[in-house]
């Protein structure tokens, strides 16, 4: 898993082209699923709608796409979103454009600009944020090393998910990937030896 661009959160913007109306939505996505959902819905709501067009990239590397004309002509709508996605680096990204006809026809060329504004519009009022991996790992340790270790584990880079008290102490942590063996090494500084039992679970 790398770094990538995505947005915060869904945004929505509007804009009008020789009297259609053109509603852009752009939502932070996960997977294919959760956009088929939202499209859905988008239908559901914008029933009176000409059109909902959409493109997508829905993973980390930007490998699964996929765009919708829906009755436009072929290549004019959802293709153009699809390209200004790719154009601004996101990625898990879904925007949809709903098309409200408005009686003067804009030909294959203005479509494609239409859409492609559109799908601009909304993404330029988007907060892009940067996503970087986390890892997650458990240390097993005894009481008193914990003590030990504790001031290390009140860091704002570090998510404690989960405590567990026993015989020992086993503490599930979460951190920036890239973050994890300065950690690790800042730990077996402050026990003054290796960690044992170290579990970890790339890719969240």
């Amino acid at each position: 898993m790398v770094d990538y661009l995505t947005i915060q959160n869904s945004i929505e913007a509007q804009t009008v082209i020789n009297k259609s109306r053109f509603i852009s939505i752009a939502y932070p996505i996960i997977s294919w699923e959760q956009a088929s959902e939202i499209l859905a819905g988008l239908k559901k709501t914008y029933w009176d709608s000409t059109h909902v067009c959409y493109g997508s990239i829905w993973d980390t590397l930007g490998n699964n796409m996929r765009f919708s004309d829906d009755g436009e002509p072929q290549g004019t709508a959802g293709k153009p979103i699809l390209e200004v996605i790719k154009q601004k680096d996101l990625k898990c990204v879904l925007v949809a454009v709903i098309r409200y006809f408005g009686g003067i026809k804009l030909g294959a060329g203005g479509l494609v600009r239409a859409y492609s504004k559109a799908a601009c519009e909304v993404l330029d009022k988007a907060d892009i944020i940067t996503i970087r991996p986390k890892i997650d790992f458990g240390i097993k340790i005894s009481y008193s090393d914990m003590k030990r270790i504790e001031h290390l584990l009140n860091s704002p880079e570090i998510e404690i998910i989960d405590r567990q008290w026993g015989e020992e102490v086993k503490v599930i942590l979460r951190i920036n990937k890239y973050d994890y063996k300065k950690l690790e090494s800042d730990l077996k500084n402050a026990l003054n030896r290796d960690i044992t039992d170290i579990i970890i679970k790339e890719g969240i």
